[in-house]
């Protein structure tokens, strides 16, 4: 080989090396005819992720990581809980008026259910229920015998004179079943019995689940009650 060949072939290896690090350094630009004469051209090392002249599906929307993930925030406006029944107070709640049955019925109804009467039990005796509190206290909690009370269907707490014997609350329980009421519901005195509508009710419901009738359809010495039509004695229903 001719010494002129093996410097063009020295000449083409540079090139080719030089052009491999181009990252680096450049590129080597021939110009000129002779091998001998090489001139480097200086570049600009290269931009990560310059997108200038990129075709239009690599963007840099393209390029560029995911998006962001929105999270949806739901607010739940919950209502409060219900708060759960209480029968003592809605009881005591209840508008009670002289001769009037409605909220006295509403009252035996909540208290019997309480007491462990069923539904058929609660409807069967309720006509008697409602005949006893329309003779003996007018439908009214805080009822005493030989009360003075006002004019009808005023409020059970506007009385003109508050009675004195021994019969009181809604069923007029007397004291001879002042025991019986006190062991099984705890009320032990009069003024107990007609403290509130609640206790008024729960002494009358308990006398009634013990005994039945019976105290109101005869007196202590075993004479008929004449309040009581003969027919509403006949046997306790339910």
């Amino acid at each position: 080989m001719k010494r002129q060949d093996i410097g063009i072939v020295a000449a083409i290896l540079t090139l080719m090396a030089v052009c491999l690090g181009a990252a680096i350094g450049g590129c080597i630009d021939m110009t000129d005819e002779s091998p001998d004469t090489i001139r480097t051209i200086e570049t600009s090392p290269p931009t990560i992720w310059q997108t200038t002249n990129l075709p239009p599906s690599f963007t840099d929307a393209a390029i560029t990581t995911k998006p962001a993930v929105r999270a949806e925030v739901q607010i739940q406006v919950s209502e409060p809980p219900l708060r759960p029944f209480d029968p003592v107070a809605y009881v005591n709640g209840l508008a009670y008026c002289w001769q009037c049955p409605a909220p006295a019925m509403e009252a035996y109804r909540v208290v019997a259910a309480f007491y462990g009467w069923n539904e058929i039990q609660i409807e069967a005796r309720a006509t008697f229920v409602q005949q006893i509190m329309a003779g003996e206290s007018a439908f009214c909690w805080n009822s005493r015998a030989w009360s003075h009370d006002t004019y009808m269907l005023m409020p059970c707490t506007e009385r003109a004179h508050q009675g004195t014997r021994e019969d009181v609350g809604f069923g007029q329980i007397t004291d001879v079943l002042r025991p019986f009421t006190c062991e099984k519901v705890g009320i032990c005195t009069r003024e107990a019995t007609i403290a509130a509508p609640w206790p008024s009710m729960l002494a009358y419901v308990a006398v009634l689940t013990d005994q039945g009738k019976r105290p109101w359809c005869y007196y202590d010495n075993g004479r008929p009650n004449l309040h009581i039509r003969n027919g509403d004695c006949a046997r306790w229903p339910g």
